[in-house]
């Protein structure tokens, strides 16, 4: 009886050993808890749908462990998917064991995917899982996955209306990926559909809905060297690294036209200078930003500059606006909208973002993605399409992504307020970056602007 006794103490002393030290089931004492996909890190995507029906029906079997959403991409594109696992204490699921399940068996998935990590993945059948693709969270809990399209432009869905609503099309043609964490209490579950859907013109959104008049345009057509109308325009001036750490002073000398039809800002760096400041000292770089707040503002509509972007390591240009009210509402409270950012170190990257009370900084919600060509080489139309409660990123007249109230979830939509325009080229910074030594000047030249309304939406404020 006693040598009984000391093996039950000793096995307990076993067990509460190994749950101490398992990193496992010390995670799992809490109910893990699945993000959904992060979609301002994924890359690829065109849009997502969150909460639909067949999403409610899903739930049933899974419980509070689901998350799903129905994405859409370009048939025979790469889809890059990022989530950030953590604990319902918001604690990263750090250097955890995951799988995801690519076509999951019964899903009638059918898309064709190359091969994943050296691992074939069939089209999903009941029994059979298209493929389980084994991996860890990293040390931040985050975790990624690669998909590769192979179907043809004819095997594509029908592109739908719009990508903030779900296709109509009989979802024949779609790729499901789960990704599945499993602990002693549930079994948690993100099931993303990317919907491989069709590049061709047939699609209402390929291109921009029609508007109506213009109710404000700015063409640029003064003389070499003149100014921004002083109606419209103010300067921002100055080198305090508006928050990003930047290295340029803002000057007027920067902003002028050229004679050409062009406003052109110019970005260059400052030799022998002895009067710009900045915050690390004498300033290395000139620049300018001007900006229409508390002459111009806009509600709503179509606003849309023609613009050749500049070239060179460190250049960091931008067309946007801020919410009116950023005198007595703070950022990212106002709002701001990134109509394109671009960075001279990556130049066929290009980027669109929404700022917010929730989703400023590095967790804006927006969407980048690569051109075929340097972004400096020629001009592009840079846009957005404004109504109550949706925003969409147009380039060149296509519509490239759309945001909407339902997009963000419990997040505050600030985006049905007035705002103003700015244009600029910062040096370094977040999206600049090092700026080499022979960098010298360069230029961004800015064809016209021009704000229209779309149907009954888009209002001029003055004031």
């Amino acid at each position: 009886m006693k040598r009984n006794e000391n093996f039950i103490s000793r096995f307990l002393v076993l067990i509460l050993f190994v749950l101490f030290l398992s990193p496992t089931v010390a995670v799992s004492a809490q109910t893990s808890s699945v993000q959904r996909v992060d979609f301002s890190s994924s890359t690829g995507l065109l849009g997502f749908v969150d909460g639909t029906d067949r999403s409610k029906d899903w739930a049933k079997y899974y419980g509070d462990g689901l998350a799903f959403l129905d994405s859409f991409a370009d048939v025979g594109s790469r889809v890059t998917l990022k989530w950030k696992v953590t604990s319902d204490g918001s604690k990263p699921f750090a250097n955890t064991a995951v799988q995801f399940l690519v076509n999951k068996a019964c899903s009638s998935s059918n898309g064709k995917i190359a091969p994943i990590n050296g691992v074939n993945v069939s089209m999903g059948t009941c029994g059979t899982d298209g493929a389980v693709i084994k991996t860890n969270t990293d040390s931040n809990g985050e975790v990624s996955i690669t998909v590769t399209n192979t179907n043809t432009e004819a095997e594509g869905e029908k592109r739908p209306d719009t990508f903030s609503k779900v296709s109509t099309a009989s979802l024949r043609r779609y790729s499901q990926i789960s990704l599945i964490i499993k602990d002693q209490l549930k079994e948690s579950i993100d099931i993303v559909d990317i919907h491989w859907v069709k590049k061709g013109s047939d699609s209402a959104v390929s291109s921009a809905p029609s508007s109506g008049n213009i109710i404000w345009s700015q063409e640029f057509n003064g003389q070499i060297n003149s100014k921004v109308d002083s109606k419209y325009w103010n300067y921002d001036l100055g080198g305090h690294g508006w928050g990003n750490g930047e290295l340029q002073n803002y000057q007027r000398d920067a902003v002028a036209m050229d004679g050409s039809g062009n406003l052109v800002i110019v970005a260059k760096r400052l030799n022998a200078n002895k009067k710009a400041f900045c915050l690390y000292g004498l300033c290395d770089f000139s620049s300018g930003r001007i900006l229409t707040k508390g002459k111009l503002a806009f509600k709503y509509g179509k606003i849309e500059a023609k613009i050749k972007l500049p070239s060179g390591r460190g250049t960091w240009p931008a067309f946007w606006s801020l919410g009116s009210n950023i005198t007595t509402t703070s950022w990212p409270n106002c709002g701001e909208i990134d109509i394109v950012e671009a960075s001279g170190n990556n130049p066929t990257w290009i980027s669109y973002a929404l700022h917010g009370p929730e989703y400023s900084g590095g967790s804006y919600i927006g969407r980048s993605f690569f051109s075929k060509n340097a972004l400096s080489q020629s001009f592009h139309t840079y846009g957005i399409l404004w109504t109550p409660g949706e925003i969409s990123w147009t380039l060149d007249g296509a519509v490239m992504h759309t945001v909407n109230k339902a997009f963000i979830g419990d997040k505050t939509w600030v985006f049905d307020d007035p705002q103003f325009l700015l244009l600029n080229i910062a040096m370094g910074g977040t999206h600049g970056g090092e700026v080499p030594p022979k960098f010298s000047s360069s230029k961004m030249y800015i064809d016209w602007i021009r704000v229209s309304k779309i149907g009954r939406y888009g209002e001029l404020i003055r004031y």
